[in-house]
């Protein structure tokens, strides 16, 4: 059991966060500015979650300046919903600093891009822990069976 507990252990050091850029391209530059969200993909899902937020741009709607994002919608195969935004939600909420009323906008004003995820995973980092679970496996088969 303990070299189960080993194996584990062993897989959660080597999952590490990854560092990557959400940029958010207006339809409206006119109204709606560019932004975009910096973030570390701790769970190694490719989605921004609202968790997972390190900085962020700031963006103008309408003149307005705003540098707090207080709740995101989920965009399909970039964004987890989170935040102030609840179920059934579709628009970012944006935040004045300060102020605590937030302004919300459609995720459809934005196309949107991710950088810096790798999506391989990198052999030598698997292969140990592939041979450390079935090592670990056999340990406790022959014990068991001893």
């Amino acid at each position: 059991m303990k070299y189960l507990c080993l194996a584990a252990a062993l897989t959660a050091v080597a999952t590490a966060s990854e560092a990557a850029t959400l940029s958010a391209t207006s339809v409206n530059p006119s109204f709606i500015t560019d932004f975009t969200v910096s973030f570390d993909d701790t769970n190694a899902d490719g989605l921004l979650q609202f968790t997972e937020i390190t900085s962020f741009s700031g963006l103008k709607i309408f003149g307005t300046t705003y540098t707090v994002i207080t709740g995101a919608p989920p965009v399909t195969g970039f964004v987890e919903r989170g935040g102030d935004c609840d179920l059934g939600c579709t628009f970012w909420n944006f935040a004045e600093n300060g102020l605590s009323v937030p302004i919300s906008a459609p995720a459809n004003n934005w196309t949107y891009t991710i950088d810096g995820l790798d999506a391989t995973i990198p052999l030598p980092a698997t292969l140990p822990l592939l041979l450390a679970g079935f090592g670990a496996l056999g340990v406790a088969a022959r014990r068991k069976a001893a």
